[in-house]
């Protein structure tokens, strides 16, 4: 089944290019339509690449720590403006840029790491 899939995408591929391009020239369809079947090929050997050396539950884990970093920086960060330091709120972008990149960072690594701790993978 994953062959006639495979086959299925280069056939696909190479049919919509040549199609599209049929407009201009046949020589420039068929150009696209070679051209796509090389670029499908290389797309499945980089997925199939993928699939074997990366764990899914190690890139499950990096995307939630992710969008957890994302989250948490952005609460932490909404709290700029009721500090006690005497700055203006305008001139802090930088610095708050600077913290949610360190923040967000701090917790995907934190859960890429412990992801095998972590119960919820």
């Amino acid at each position: 089944m994953i062959i006639v899939l495979r086959l299925l995408f280069i056939a696909l591929s190479a049919l919509i290019s040549g199609i599209y391009f049929l407009k201009d020239t046949v020589f420039l369809s068929l150009v696209a339509a070679s051209l796509s079947i090389l670029l499908a090929l290389g797309i499945i050997i980089i997925i199939e690449y993928l699939s074997h050396s990366i764990k899914p539950r190690l890139v499950v884990a990096a995307i939630t720590g992710l969008l957890v970093g994302l989250a948490l920086s952005a609460m932490i960060i909404s709290l700029f403006p009721f500090s006690i330091l005497p700055i203006a709120v305008e001139s802090l972008f930088i610095p708050k840029v600077i913290l949610a990149h360190i923040l967000t960072f701090a917790v995907l690594m934190f859960m890429v790491i412990k992801n095998e701790e972590i119960g919820i993978f």
